[in-house]
């Protein structure tokens, strides 16, 4: 991964996955009280279109990820 230098692989991903879940302990208490304040419904449906927008971003790094492989092997398959 382009996150991480091999030579510090191990601690690197220790660090990022701690990182990562962090979210869940800082937005878990508040969470709670907007699902007390809304209802469960609500609370639901407020939560699905929040988590839209990673969706269309990790939606969009996928369509990027597969160009950038198609033009690899376009080049290597020029390149024989």
């Amino acid at each position: 991964s382009s996150l991480c230098n091999l030579s510090f692989t191990a601690t690197q991903y220790a660090l990022l996955s701690s990182l990562a879940s962090q979210a869940r302990a800082i937005l878990g208490s508040p969470s709670g009280v907007l699902a007390d304040a809304l209802g469960w419904v609500d609370f639901f449906i407020v939560s699905t279109l929040l988590a839209v927008p990673g969706l269309i971003v990790l939606l969009i790094l996928w369509k990027r990820d597969i160009r950038a492989r198609t033009l690899e092997n376009v080049n290597s398959a020029g390149n024989m």
